[in-house]
Formats: C-alpha cells, structure tokens, sequence
C-alpha cells in the first residue's frame, strides 16, 4: 500500500512539474521584460532631455512646413500619448496632468512635462502584474495586443519624434546630443 501512495506521489508531481515551470518560466519572462524595458526606457528618457536641452528655448516654434508641428508640439505630443495609451491601456487609475496645447510653454515646462510622463510608465511598469502584463487588450486600430505591446509602441511612438526633433535641430544648425538608446 505504501508502494502505491508513493507512486501516487510521484505521478502526481510528475504532472505539477511542468506546470510549475511553465509558470515560472512566464514570471521569469516579465521580470526580464521589465527590467529590459525600464532600462531602454531610462535612456530614452535621458536622450530626449538632452534633445530638448539642446534645443533651448529657440527653436521651440520651429516647424519645417506649415502642416507639421512645432518643436514644442512634438515633445507636448509624446507626453499626451503616453498619458492617453496608459490610461486607456495601462492603468486606468493612474493619470497625470498634460497641457493640451504648448503653446506658451517654455523649455523648463516641458521638461517637466516629459519627466513627469516618463515617471508615470515607470511606475505602472513596475506595479503591472505578470497577468496584466500578459493580457490581451483591444488596441484603437482594431487590433489585439498584450500590454507588454503597448509599452513596446509608446517607446517606438518616442523614438519617432524624438527623431524628428533631432532634425529640427539639424535644420536650425545645432548638432544633436550622440544617440544614447542602446
């Protein structure tokens, strides 16, 4: 009879085994996704300061064309998308305050427009659960994506107009901070 049970045993945690490494294997997975994450978004968040600082105050209304945005705009849009997705994606609790217009600002306001934004992805990314991280949203497009895919696209979403600042610095003859995102 003890043989029994003791196989019994046996079988039974032959069969949780993989289980359980499938799990740990899912939560080891985030905890490097997060830290991967945090740290490409650390220099991200480092470059585009440098970007804007290098701009000062001069070329904040700059636009190359009459139907692009401004400077200012670009740097104010990168913020308003990152409290737009995360609050519609990320963390519906958690909101901070971005001017809808830069108009008038300064380059210390925005400055601390962006610091402020990138703070906030922080802390949600730091607080996300490994099941919220791995669930499965309705993106706007139509199309579904893991939470994990939307912090993907908001750092994709940055790099795209952070660039298009550094040309605008090109244009106005102030050379770009050297790129810093590896």
């Amino acid at each position: 009879m003890k043989t029994i049970h003791n196989l019994f045993i046996v079988i039974i945690l032959f069969c949780l085994c993989p289980l359980s490494f499938s799990l740990s294997a899912q939560s080891s997975e985030n905890e490097v996704f997060r830290k991967e994450f945090l740290e490409l978004w650390d220099r991200s968040e480092t470059y585009s300061l440098a970007v804007l600082e290098a701009a000062g105050d001069s070329i904040l209304s700059y636009h190359p064309q009459k139907d692009m945005q401004t400077f200012a705009e670009l740097f104010v849009h990168m913020s308003q998308t990152i409290r737009s997705l995360s609050f519609s994606y990320l963390d519906e609790e958690r909101v901070f305050a971005v001017p809808r217009s830069a108009t008038g600002l300064d380059n210390q306001k925005i400055r601390e427009i962006t610091i402020n934004a990138f703070a906030h992805i922080r802390a949600i990314v730091n607080e996300l659960t490994d099941e919220k991280l791995d669930q499965t949203i309705t993106f706007f497009s139509g199309d579904k994506f893991s939470k994990r895919h939307v912090l993907r696209a908001l750092h994709t979403h940055n790099a795209h107009h952070r660039a298009q600042c550094a040309s605008y610095l090109h244009m106005n003859g102030i050379v770009p901070p050297r790129f810093i995102g590896w």
